[in-house]
């Protein structure tokens, strides 16, 4: 058996999940300190300056910034991606946490997805199919009663 920093590694698995676990928290803590004492003063010194000598127009609150980190490590990654989305749906987890999690910003991530949906519906009413022949969501419904996208 592998020996690890921190003991044996089982071939169950339990033993790589622990170890994987820990050097996860121990990349989220060094995200955290790179984003306070670098990115966010850097931003601040690079784009405060920029607006100071006229390049870039004064914007209310240019200074607050939102900072995706990269994917989070995962061992298991099928049965953590299931359990994120029993999070959401039970309101343990907010969308923009999930998306965090991934490594994607939520306000990209949800203009995609609006988008995404607004061209299935203008699909679905352009040749006359119900929508879930192009697609079949498992949440609220888009469709009327009979299938057919409202409006037809």
């Amino acid at each position: 058996m592998p020996v690890g920093k921190w003991g044996l590694i089982s071939d169950g698995g339990a033993g790589v999940r622990l170890i994987v676990a820990k050097a996860d928290r121990r990349f989220s803590f060094r995200q955290m300190i790179l984003e306070r004492r670098f990115i966010r003063p850097v931003w601040a010194y690079v784009i405060g300056d920029a607006i100071n000598r006229g390049l870039l127009p004064p914007i209310a609150g240019w200074w607050k910034i939102t900072i995706v980190g990269p994917r989070r490590v995962t061992v298991d990654a099928g049965r953590e991606a299931q359990q994120n989305r029993s999070d959401v749906e039970m309101g343990l987890k907010t969308l923009s946490d999930h998306y965090a999690e991934l490594g994607a910003d939520f306000g990209e991530e949800i203009e995609r997805r609006a988008g995404d949906a607004k061209l299935i519906l203008e699909t679905a009413a352009k040749y006359g199919v119900p929508v879930d022949m192009l697609w079949k969501p498992t949440g609220s419904a888009v469709t009327s009663q009979s299938g057919f996208v409202k409006g037809t």
